[in-house]
């Protein structure tokens, strides 16, 4: 939804308080709790209307932010480099989009396997990521080209390290 100038909102959570002004609140992260979200347009009566009772909206949410890091690999954003005449055992870079969607910096690694690392694919290399929260960053390596057809696996934390410690 487009802001109009002069709309305002109040937002309450439990460890900020109440806070009121014209900028945007920051309504993807909110505080773990209760959670109240007020949107006013129009607060100063500024534009005459039919109805002045239908300008406000009231949200309530209770957040559980217990899950802290959302670490996620799409094939979309996974990039191959080669050189059209290569051969088994000459280098290709390869490139992986990694997102984290939780509320906590992560430092990580992602892993290319040679296959499906669930069922015997082979690791060829790893890179260490921070990944700052609800962001992206891109592992990249250099690694020689596998022979046959190979099936290129992305996997962010392959230790699971990560997920051991959410449990």
């Amino acid at each position: 939804m487009k802001r109009r100038s002069g709309d305002r909102h109040l937002y309450h959570s439990p460890n900020q308080g109440e806070q009121y002004g014209d900028d945007q609140c920051d309504r993807d992260r909110p505080t773990a709790g209760l959670n109240t979200f007020q949107l006013v347009a129009d607060p100063d009566n500024a534009i005459s209307e039919t109805d002045e009772q239908n300008n406000a909206a009231v949200l309530t949410v209770t957040a559980d932010n217990t899950r802290t890091t959302d670490l996620s690999v799409y094939p979309a954003g996974m990039t191959f480099i080669l050189h059209p005449n290569a051969v088994p055992g000459d280098l290709f870079s390869i490139q992986s989009v990694v997102k984290n969607d939780g509320s906590s910096s992560v430092v990580t690694d992602v892993a290319f396997y040679n296959g499906d690392p669930r069922s015997g694919g082979v690791m060829m290399g790893r890179k260490t990521l921070t990944i700052p929260p609800f962001s992206t960053e891109t592992a990249w390596e250099d690694l020689p080209l596998p022979s046959g057809s190979p099936v290129i696996y992305a996997w962010a934390d392959p230790t699971m390290w990560l997920l051991s410690r959410t449990k």
